[in-house]
């Protein structure tokens, strides 16, 4: 079976204070001083697939895993690490524009390598990333594809040579279902959410072999032509903010404190209901 996991590298924005937030006149938020990390539900994406390989080799299946995502450079020390961590291959399509905003073009490019790179039996990804957030890629690329696609994953475990019993939530609750390849799978709230760590060793063996590197002509891909059938604009960007509003109760003491609580406002709201 040849698994496909898509990634995306993306800035840590829990490490932006909301007075470092500087938006341009261009609209995007100037993130590149901030240390990148590998999209959460991405990184459940990858490890949920490592945990399959690992299944499938006490079994003696044979699992080919693929990695791929779009960007620059800095994604490549990324890349690296899961060839450390046992991916056969790993693919980075060169692409220095802006997609976070279009979805479309990202399921193009994604569609057109699996088509020139394939067949793949499984692609699996996170169902959205911190920046763009819109939830639509995985959508897309399974309607590109003619694939299924099973959102809400928080596992997946091969069953059989062509069946794979995926876990997801939905509208009944936690659910497992057999799935016939191919499919695509959104990783949703996994409880593994974490990526495991490569050995020394592991990392040595790993620093010669090679990460491809493909250009967006080779995969047949216009940027113009993918932005201009984008459907999303982007107009404006506001800071959320998330402070709650408090009420500070003066009191000489935890007993007149208590009493002030309750009069003035647990009672009334208390004997409303």
């Amino acid at each position: 079976m040849r698994i496909l996991v898509l990634f995306k590298i993306v800035p840590d924005l829990d490490l932006l204070q909301d007075k470092e937030w500087t938006i341009k006149n261009t609209l995007p938020v100037e993130t590149a001083y901030v240390k990148k990390i590998i999209n959460v539900y991405d990184e459940s994406a990858l490890e949920l697939t490592l945990k399959m390989a690992d299944h499938s080799i006490n079994n003696k299946q044979q699992i080919e895993l693929s990695a791929f995502t779009i960007g620059e450079p800095h994604a490549d020390l990324f890349l690296k690490k899961l060839l450390a961590l046992g991916f056969n291959n790993t693919y980075r399509v060169q692409c220095s524009a802006d997609l976070r905003f279009n979805p479309y073009a990202i399921a193009y490019i994604i569609t057109a390598f699996a088509s020139q790179y394939g067949p793949y039996d499984l692609i699996a990804m996170g169902m959205q990333s911190s920046d763009g957030d819109n939830a639509k890629t995985a959508l897309l690329v399974a309607e590109m594809l003619t694939w299924p696609c099973i959102t809400g994953v928080t596992g997946f475990e091969l069953r059989d040579l062509d069946l794979v019993a995926v876990r997801n939530i939905n509208d009944q609750g936690l659910v497992e279902q057999l799935v016939h390849e191919p499919a695509v799978l959104a990783v949703g709230n996994a409880p593994c959410s974490l990526l495991r760590v490569p050995t020394l060793r592991d990392i040595k063996s790993a620093a010669d072999q090679e990460i491809a590197i493909i250009s967006l002509q080779s995969l047949g891909c216009d940027l113009k032509k993918l932005n201009r059938q984008n459907d999303t604009e982007l107009e404006s960007l506001n800071t959320v903010n998330n402070t709650r509003a408090g009420l500070v109760i003066e009191g000489t003491s935890a007993e007149e404190k208590a009493r002030l609580l309750y009069e003035k406002h647990l009672k009334g709201w208390l004997s409303s209901r």
